[in-house]
């Protein structure tokens, strides 16, 4: 390795060297992870750097005569056997562009969401505290000065009768909800929480919800202050069947 280091043309050394080692775990391959477009704008090494990869990669099997890489397996989502939500988290651009994989999670409903969203023939309120659970997941993964959960959701959401079909009813349960972080920074973001909820014509049980969060993320430096604020957008959808 020591000798590798020293090969290394310094006028185009990054920080970053990748090793490829063979199943076996011997040295095959060794390349600078930013060699051919460093130094450049990040726009060109964002585009540049997935391929530059591959040319690497490629070079490796070569050198060990192993063959392409088989297609992975399809990824299924998330789901569970009961009625419940299944809760899609993305994040938009942010500085580092980091959080560019969606997060999906999967949650059958407990007697006590099921009972707080049975059908009601008027205008009611709830309390979003009741719906903590769905609200637990919509936070940002990988927050970095973070310890891990959320230590509490607020907010009043309006139940409304929105009307029926031949077949279903339906309402609508909107509101702000502010959400509270346990982290570091005690990090806190609000934003309009919009379901949409149908219910069959012979019962009062919950039968399927859909609905939009969207709200801004505010991430702090070391100093403790908002460095930027990073968009976030929640859908949810039904899941499962009795």
């Amino acid at each position: 390795m020591q000798q590798i280091l020293q090969q290394r043309p310094r006028q185009q050394q990054s920080n970053i060297l990748v090793f490829v080692l063979d199943s076996q775990g011997k040295y095959v391959h060794s390349f600078d992870a930013m060699t051919d477009i460093h130094p450049a704008p990040m726009h060109e090494l964002k585009k540049r750097m997935p391929t530059y990869f591959v040319e690497e990669l490629k070079k490796a099997n070569k050198q060990t005569g192993a063959s392409a890489a088989t297609p992975r397996n399809i990824v299924h989502l998330p789901t569970v056997d009961k009625p419940g939500v299944r809760i899609y988290v993305t994040l938009g651009a942010n500085r580092m562009n980091h959080f560019q994989v969606p997060v999906v999670e999967a949650l059958a409903w407990n007697d006590t969401e099921k009972d707080a969203l049975k059908y009601r023939g008027e205008k009611q309120t709830i309390e979003a505290a009741v719906l903590r659970r769905w609200l637990a997941q919509m936070y940002p993964p990988a927050v970095m000065d973070g310890h891990g959960g959320m230590d509490k959701v607020t907010g009043t959401l309006q139940y409304t009768p929105a009307g029926e079909s031949s077949t279903h009813r339906y309402a609508v349960l909107k509101g702000k909800v502010t959400f509270y972080l346990d982290n570091v920074t005690r990090i806190s973001y609000q934003g309009p929480l919009d379901l949409v909820l149908r219910y069959s014509k012979t019962s009062d049980d919950l039968e399927a919800c859909w609905g939009t969060l969207a709200t801004s993320i505010p991430r702090h430096n070391q100093q403790g202050k908002v460095a930027e604020t990073v968009p976030m957008t929640v859908a949810l959808e039904p899941i499962g069947k009795e």
